[in-house]
């Protein structure tokens, strides 16, 4: 990712464009527009910081004004998404990376500080993905948890770190939550990103730890091996 002064070069494929919105220095929507737009022309997609309602609805306004969503264009975290925001999401194509780790590390703190009518808006799972809208996951590290694991368990039993829970009906079950953060399946002869877990399928998913893993590969080169 980058802002539109990225320019095309080897080793590495352009992705798309950054846009770090801040709810408390928002800038006029056609502006953002317009940095849509530059995203076009250079043939790439868009992927919008949108942790608060503010930022959210400022993004929507942006591509509506930009001449709508496009395939591959996403909102990172979707902190707060109210419930008549997810089939205007579904409706343009827009896909979510959220970070239910945060349930966990910062649950608690929500609870005492978002107010109650608002708590179950806070990084949704299931009621986008019975929308139809794809929903993938990453850590925000430094700032979240950055054990994926953690993240996953988070989505599936959205609990805090002391024990109580955020939005019970956001939750999903350990496949789903698994498949938030894989990527598509390998084709045949490309470098391989793979996980290998000891144990059943079943086994992995009732635990969801990283006690599990056996060994990592990244671009086809092992980078952990538990001996």
């Amino acid at each position: 990712m980058g802002s539109e002064a990225l320019l095309e070069g080897a080793g590495y494929v352009r992705g798309p464009l950054k846009l770090l919105l801040d709810e408390r220095a928002l800038p006029a929507s056609a502006a953002t527009a317009r940095r849509i737009a530059a995203a076009r022309r250079q043939g790439r997609t868009v992927a919008a910081h949108c942790v608060t309602l503010p930022e959210l609805a400022h993004f929507l306004a942006a591509l509506d004004e930009a001449g709508g969503a496009r395939a591959g264009d996403r909102i990172e975290h979707g902190g707060i998404i109210p419930a008549g925001f997810v089939p205007v999401l579904a409706k343009a194509g827009l896909t979510v990376v959220t970070n239910p780790g945060f349930l966990h590390a910062r649950g608690d703190r929500y609870l005492a500080e978002v107010p109650a009518d608002e708590q179950h808006d806070l990084y949704r799972a299931a009621s986008l993905m019975a929308a139809g809208i794809p929903v993938l996951a990453a850590s925000d590290a430094p700032y979240g948890p950055l054990d994926p694991w953690q993240g996953m368990r988070s989505a599936c039993d959205r609990v805090t770190a002391t024990g109580a829970r955020i939005g019970a009906a956001e939750r999903i079950d350990a496949a789903a939550a698994m498949a938030m953060w894989l990527g598509p399946a390998l084709a045949p002869g490309a470098p391989a990103d793979i996980v290998l877990c000891r144990g059943m399928p079943t086994e992995i998913l009732a635990e969801l730890s990283a006690e599990r893993v056996a060994m990592t590969l990244v671009g086809g080169k092992i980078v952990y091996r538990d001996h």
